[in-house]
C-alpha cells in the first residue's frame, strides 16, 4: 500500500486508489490557479499516475496525488467534487494535439 501522511493536515491519501477520471478538469491551488485536463491514468507498483495538459499554456505535467476541494490544505492539485467537469473525448484529442506541437515546437529551439 502506498500512503502518504500530510502530518500538518492530519490527513491520508492512499496513493493506489484513483480519484480522478480521465477527461476530467482539475485545477491547481497556490501559486498558478491553471486548470489541467487528465489525458491519461497510469498505475504501477507506486501507486497511481495522472498524466496531465495544462489548459492555458498546453505544456504536460503529472500527479501523483490529486484531492477533493473540500480537504484543500495548501498547494497542490484538487478538483471540485461538487462541479465535476469534464471534456469530451473529441475536446481533449485537439489538446493533446497542441500539447505535442508546443512541445515539438520547443524542442526544436533548443
Amino acid at each position: 500500500m502506498n500512503k502518504v501522511y500530510l502530518l500538518a493536515s492530519r490527513q491520508t491519501i492512499d496513493k493506489d486508489q484513483q480519484a480522478v477520471a480521465i477527461n476530467q478538469i482539475i485545477r491547481m491551488e497556490g501559486y498558478s490557479y491553471d486548470k489541467y485536463v487528465v489525458y491519461d491514468i497510469t498505475q504501477d507498483r507506486w501507486g497511481v499516475h495522472y498524466h496531465l495538459i495544462n489548459l492555458r499554456t498546453f505544456h504536460f505535467d503529472t500527479s501523483e496525488i490529486i484531492r477533493p476541494l473540500s480537504q484543500k490544505f495548501g498547494i497542490g492539485m484538487y478538483f471540485d467534487e461538487h462541479n465535476i467537469v469534464f471534456k469530451t473525448d473529441e475536446e481533449v484529442a485537439e489538446i493533446l494535439a497542441k500539447a505535442k506541437e508546443q512541445e515539438a515546437k520547443e524542442q526544436e529551439d533548443v
